[in-house]
């Protein structure tokens, strides 16, 4: 295999090496590592006993560079913008969720999406912003800070936006099932943000995504995150394709935790079905396992 020649070579080479020398080694042996996990996950059954075992080992491989790529983003403007909404969130008497646990992991889901949101602020210009399964509001007060538009949020409940944030930022908040309800305001948005949320539709996503392509100005878009179920392992709660899931409808019971997480044939096809041209596309390391990041735009 190539990777193993490249890796042989590499351990053969002589000399002292210096820390950026080793550091560089290192990486490049974990890059060869995860490059040989995804061609066997390539070649064995999605469901079998090997296939969640080379899954296990990438994810703590993965996990352990996670903290690496992030680091490499400290010094930018976008981030430190983002670390310090990070930081009035945790003071604003959030769940204590967010300090304990996910505020250590959330950015490493989308990262690439508040870096186009922050270079979109002037080509794009940035006045109206949906943030749909907004949670504790990191990214909607990072779009607030860093373009001064209006802000709408909605979430499935109440639990984690605080009040003293909603109200110090002017924020629109409403409780609304996405999938189930009507849109809550009758306006156009030439920005939206869903992230982590698609694995987490109940029903099929194609109605809901026509519902907020609808809701999107002609030049607006979506910025989306979700896992990558090609390292993630399938969840597919009892379905064997996308296109099996029901359509939206009340008398269903709820389904909870990841419905469905796609692979990447599998999200560029709901996306095109939708109506949505894909703009950006690129991936997010997550914690043990990587996320797509896109931004859609109407075809």
């Amino acid at each position: 295999m190539d990777e193993h020649r490249a890796f042989t070579s590499m351990m053969k080479s002589g000399g002292q090496r210096s820390e950026a020398t080793r550091e560089g080694f290192r990486q490049t042996a974990i890059d060869l590592t995860l490059n040989v996990c995804d061609r066997m996950l390539e070649r064995v059954s999605e469901e079998s006993g090997v296939a969640r075992t080379v899954r296990f080992a990438s994810k703590v491989l993965r996990r352990s560079c996670s903290a690496d790529i992030l680091r490499h983003y400290e010094d930018e403007p976008w981030m430190k913008e983002i670390r310090s909404c990070q930081d009035e969130i945790a003071r604003s008497g959030v769940h204590p969720h967010y300090t304990e646990s996910y505020r250590g992991h959330e950015i490493s889901f989308w990262l690439h999406i508040p870096r186009w949101i922050y270079e979109d602020r002037t080509s794009k210009g940035i006045k109206r912003c949906l943030d749909i399964g907004c949670a504790y509001g990191t990214l909607a007060l990072f779009c607030k800070r860093v373009t001064g538009c209006e802000i709408y949020c909605l979430d499935a409940v109440d639990t984690y936006l605080t009040k003293s944030i909603a109200e110090k930022h002017n924020v629109i908040f409403a409780v609304s099932n996405i999938e189930l309800d009507p849109f809550p305001w009758n306006v156009k948005f030439n920005a939206v943000i869903l992230t982590e949320v698609l694995e987490h539709f109940n029903f099929n996503p194609l109605p809901t995504l026509r519902k907020i392509r609808d809701q999107m100005t002609d030049d607006g878009r979506l910025y989306l995150s979700t896992p990558d179920a090609s390292q993630w392992g399938r969840v597919r709660k009892g379905y064997s394709s996308w296109k099996e899931i029901p359509h939206p409808d009340r008398v269903l019971p709820p389904v909870g935790g990841h419905a469905y997480q796609f692979n990447e044939e599998e999200l560029l096809d709901v996306a095109d079905m939708a109506g949505f041209r894909v703009e950006r596309l690129d991936y997010s390391p997550g914690f043990g396992a990587r996320h797509f990041n896109l931004v859609l735009v109407k075809k």
